[in-house]
């Protein structure tokens, strides 16, 4: 089974993700299961993965780490049949920098991301939309141009996740209190 690593946000900017796919659905664009996840910024995508292995690790790594501002600045589509509308953050050195960290994180704990989630290949993003027809996707990226969802919200969690379908199957907060803090 496949596993996820993702980003959660603060409250209000998930309440506004969570409107922007509520409109995809209601106007008929794409799946309603899309609904039902939690908001995210996927950082990982692995096809195998000791999950309580990694939680001592991950754990420590995220009370190292201060939530991290995310401004979002477009609509994208990826290629391909997966029918994927997202939201794109705006690229930073931090933004890229934590990706990079959490890869070498990953690899010490034997998981291996798959390609375009590799640091260098991964393309940050928001998916607010899955399984829509191509003949949607024009539309969708018109709703979301107009949504209220471009701003600085805030990623104030990891997760790590199995799926199909997404399931969290734990989350530790962004804390930046340090290493010695992480034992306490």
């Amino acid at each position: 089974m496949p596993y996820a690593i993702t980003a959660l946000f603060d409250a209000a900017t998930e309440e506004r993700l969570r409107a922007a796919r509520a409109a995809l659905v209601e106007a008929g664009l794409c799946d309603p299961a899309v609904a039902e996840v939690r908001p995210h910024l996927s950082f990982s995508i692995l096809p195998g993965l000791d999950a309580e292995a990694l939680r001592p690790r991950l754990r420590a790594w995220c009370y190292e780490r201060a939530p991290l501002a995310l401004q979002i600045a477009a609509v994208g589509s990826f290629p391909g049949d997966e029918g994927v509308v997202y939201l794109a953050p705006v690229v930073t050195e931090r933004l890229l920098e934590t990706n990079a960290s959490l890869d070498r994180l990953l690899a010490e704990a034997g998981g291996a991301p798959e390609g375009t989630y590799r640091a260098g290949s991964w393309v940050p993003h928001v998916t607010v939309g899955i399984h829509l027809a191509s003949e949607h996707i024009p539309a969708a990226l018109g709703l979301l141009r107009e949504a209220d969802v471009f701003y600085t919200g805030v990623l104030t969690q990891l997760a790590v996740a199995e799926f199909p379908p997404l399931t969290e199957l734990y989350t530790f907060p962004l804390r930046g209190e340090g290493a010695a803090s992480a034992a306490g």
